[in-house]
C-alpha cells in the first residue's frame, strides 16, 4: 500500500493497496492534508512516518527513538486499534520524494499489513516458553526421582558389598558379586537420566579419571551373561594385546555404551557367539 503527499502535505497518490487495506477510496482522499490520511488508521488527525521523514536526525533520536532510519529513509512499526474493524500491526517505510533536480517535493510511504506475521512471532514465543517450563519440570522431576532412587540403592550396594566382606561360598560369592555390579550399572542409568536433562541445558561434562578398561568390559559382559545363557549363545570378550590396561576417561560411561551394545547384540542374535573385541586404533586413540 502507496501513499505520496507534496510538500504542502496533501495526498497525491492514494493507491488500489491503500483502498484495500484503510477501506477509503483514492477519491476520498486525494487532496486531503493536516493528517487527515491518519483518520483511517487511527481514526485521529496525528502525524503518521511520512510526516516524520523530513524532521533532523537528532528529533527523530530524541522523540522517536523507536524508529529506525535508515539512510534517507525511515522505519517503523504501529499497531493499529481499529483497522476495518479490527486490529492491526503495520510496517511501514517512508522517505523523502525529489524531482530531476534533486528538490524535495513530497514524502512517499509504503505500507504492509504484518499482522498474521506478529500473531505467528507471538504463538512462537508462547510456544518456547510453555517448552522452556516443561523442560524444567522435567528436570526437576528428574532431579528428585533420581534422588529418590538412589538413597535405596546405594544401600543396596553398601550392604552387597558388607556381605562380600563375609565367609560365603563360591556360588554366594558370584551371586553378591552379580547384584553389586547391577547395583552400580543401574546407578549409572540413574546418573544418566539426569545427563540426559544436563545434555538438554547444556551442562553436559564427561569424567576424565583413570580406570581399568579390562575390568570395565569384563563387567558389562559379566551384566548380560544371564541374557545370553537364556538364549543359549556364547558371549565373550577379547581385548588385544596392545590395548593397555589403563586408560583415562568416562568409566561410567563407556560401561554403559558396552551394556546397551551387549544388550541389543544378545536380543538380536538368534544363535552362535556373542563376541567384544578391543582393538588400539593409533597412537592415541582407543
Amino acid at each position: 500500500a502507496t501513499l505520496v503527499i507534496d510538500r504542502e502535505g496533501r495526498v497525491i497518490a492514494w493507491n488500489r493497496a491503500m483502498e484495500e487495506l484503510t477501506g477509503v477510496k483514492a477519491d476520498d482522499m486525494l487532496g486531503k492534508g493536516e493528517h487527515e490520511y491518519a483518520l483511517p488508521f487511527y481514526g485521529q488527525r496525528r502525524p503518521i512516518l511520512i510526516d516524520l521523514v523530513l524532521l533532523p536526525d537528532e528529533d527523530i533520536q530524541t522523540r522517536y527513538s523507536h524508529l529506525e532510519r535508515r539512510g534517507t529513509m525511515l522505519l517503523g512499526e504501529a499497531l493499529v486499534p481499529l483497522l476495518r474493524g479490527r486490529p492491526a500491526t503495520l510496517y511501514a517505510t517512508a522517505s523523502a520524494l525529489r524531482d530531476s533536480t534533486g528538490e524535495i517535493v513530497g514524502a512517499i510511504e509504503a505500507i504492509r499489513d504484518i499482522s498474521d506475521r506478529k500473531k505467528a512471532e507471538e504463538e512462537l514465543r508462547q510456544a518456547k516458553v510453555a517448552a522452556e517450563a516443561a523442560t524444567q519440570a522435567k528436570s526437576a522431576f528428574l532431579a528428585t526421582m533420581s534422588h529418590e532412587i538412589r538413597t535405596p540403592m546405594n544401600a543396596v550396594i553398601g550392604m552387597t558389598s558388607l556381605l562380600l566382606d563375609t565367609p560365603l561360598t563360591p556360588e554366594q560369592r558370584e551371586f553378591a558379586t552379580t547384584i553389586r555390579s547391577s547395583g552400580d550399572a543401574l546407578l549409572a542409568v540413574i546418573n544418566d537420566i539426569l545427563d540426559f536433562s544436563k545434555i538438554e541445558a547444556g551442562r553436559i561434562e564427561l569424567e576424565h579419571q583413570p580406570f581399568d578398561l579390562h575390568e570395565c568390559v569384563e563387567s558389562a559382559v559379566g551384566l548380560v551373561a544371564g541374557q545370553a545363557a537364556a538364549k543359549g549363545l556364547e558371549l565373550s570378550s577379547w581385548l588385544e594385546p596392545q590395548v593397555p590396561a589403563a586408560v583415562t576417561g568416562d568409566e561410567a560411561r563407556l560401561r554403559q555404551i558396552l551394556l546397551n551394545l551387549l544388550s541389543n547384540a544378545c536380543k538380536f542374535t538368534t544363535q552362535g557367539e556373542v563376541t567384544v573385541t578391543v582393538a588400539r586404533l593409533g597412537a592415541e586413540a582407543l
